[in-house]
């Protein structure tokens, strides 16, 4: 755990303008204002296409910058986490803050960080720095690598990925955990489970899946609390893949998903796994997503780089 004051260093503050649409823009003069009023040194760059915040990043960190506070929901931290990854500088050097600005912000609720995004610049100075756990997602076709995605959160396959789809699809950008439960309902009665072929470095088996998780932390789906057992910071992927199920099953349990108790009360359908790699086959191919950012389809192999990343957090469970 590393204790900073923002007010001794420059940050580079990454802004998703597209994040809540027109109320984004208001909040994030909002996040300025506030910025200035706590006196901290930053630039503000705006990533408002489709992968920009990687490559304003990217270029940063080769320049030699340490610090980013990403204004955003998780798919902009997805973007900074991963324009680090791919700039080539020593990862564990470089810092990163977030401002929960976004339709999706499970991340956070990890990480404990305060209710609104007010509240966490105003808390700032009590926040501290952990070595976080980063996962690589790489999608296998042919036994070749054909591209790969790093990820702070949770990866999801089959019927997750399949919500991620139809969630991007809405554009909404409003009530996002009703957008996100109406999307659920609607896949639910068309998504079928899928023989998958699962293998970890203790063991190896096939199973007809509805749908996975492989995660570092805990929460996806707004607020889902998909792998509860979920720690950033052992150095550990914690799997839970629920076997096929019926869809009215799935819906007396929706809030068992939101407190974490459905690995227990479903313990008949799910298999939970931790491990350093997984490794996902199907034919046809399963759909994939990391943090809401849709992978490209094909086999996945996943892997951890352990405590790889500073990362701001509120979690006192994650102190060395």
């Amino acid at each position: 755990m590393k204790v900073m004051s923002f007010n001794d260093y420059k940050w580079h503050v990454i802004v998703n303008p597209n994040a809540l649409s027109a109320r984004c823009k208001i909040y994030s003069k909002t996040v300025a204002q506030k910025l200035e009023e706590l006196k901290i040194s930053h630039t503000k760059h705006i990533a408002d296409k489709c992968n920009a915040g990687i490559d304003i990043v990217k270029n940063l960190c080769q320049q030699g910058e340490k610090y980013f506070i990403a204004v955003g929901g998780d798919g902009t931290v997805n973007e900074v986490v991963n324009g680090v990854f791919q700039s080539g500088v020593p990862t564990e050097e470089i810092y990163i803050a977030v401002i929960p600005l976004g339709t999706g912000n499970d991340w956070t609720h990890t990480h404990q960080y305060p209710s609104t995004y007010v509240k966490t610049m105003d808390s700032l100075n009590q926040a501290f720095f952990i070595k976080h756990d980063v996962g690589l997602v790489q999608t296998v076709i042919n036994q070749q690598v054909a591209s790969q995605r790093y990820f702070i959160n949770i990866a999801g396959f089959g019927f997750d990925a399949s919500i991620a789809s139809g969630v991007n699809e809405t554009k909404s950008k409003v009530f996002s955990k009703t957008v996100y439960l109406l999307t659920l309902l609607r896949v639910l009665f068309t998504h079928k489970a899928q023989k998958i072929k699962i293998e970890t470095e203790k063991t190896s088996f096939s199973e007809n899946i509805f749908t996975l998780a492989v995660g570092i932390c805990q929460y996806n789906g707004n607020g889902m609390r998909q792998l509860p057992m979920a720690n950033p910071v052992d150095g550990i992927l914690d799997t839970a893949i629920i076997k096929d199920i019926s869809p009215f099953k799935v819906i007396r349990n929706v809030n068992r998903l939101y407190s974490g108790s459905h690995i227990k009360a479903l313990k008949d359908k799910i298999i939970v796994l931790n491990s350093n790699t997984v490794e996902i086959t199907a034919e046809p191919y399963v759909l994939g997503e990391v943090e809401g950012e849709l992978l490209q389809k094909g086999d996945y192999r996943i892997s951890i780089l352990p405590r790889s990343l500073n990362m701001m957090s509120f979690n006192k469970d994650y102190v060395d």
